[in-house]
């Protein structure tokens, strides 16, 4: 959700938009979690396999937080776009909480 929906707000995005936010939110994250990988040539240009980007979009759809529409300027194509609630969501899990 956190590389996907800011993506999708507003006037959506193309799928290889989603495809590159997850790439380099997982490149991100594994570098975190193991600082020793800085560095390789394999992490420095992640790739999302087909496989996994349709699970993602489709995990995401099924849970109601993206919709995907006909991109307005170019018909044959479609650009995923965040819902209502999807939206709703997304701003209530992301926001940053303050202490009191």
């Amino acid at each position: 959700m956190r590389a996907v929906l800011p993506q999708t707000i507003g006037g959506g995005a193309p799928p290889e938009s989603i495809a590159a936010a997850v790439a380099n939110l997982v490149q991100r994250e594994t570098l975190r979690q193991t600082p020793a990988l800085t560095g390789p040539p394999g992490l420095q240009h992640a790739v999302l396999s087909r496989s996994d980007y349709g699970k993602v979009l489709n995990q995401m759809v099924a849970l109601g937080l993206i919709e995907g529409r006909v991109d307005p300027t170019n018909p044959i194509a479609t650009r995923w776009y965040a819902t209502p609630y999807g939206v709703k969501t997304g701003s209530r899990l992301l926001a940053v909480k303050r202490n009191a």
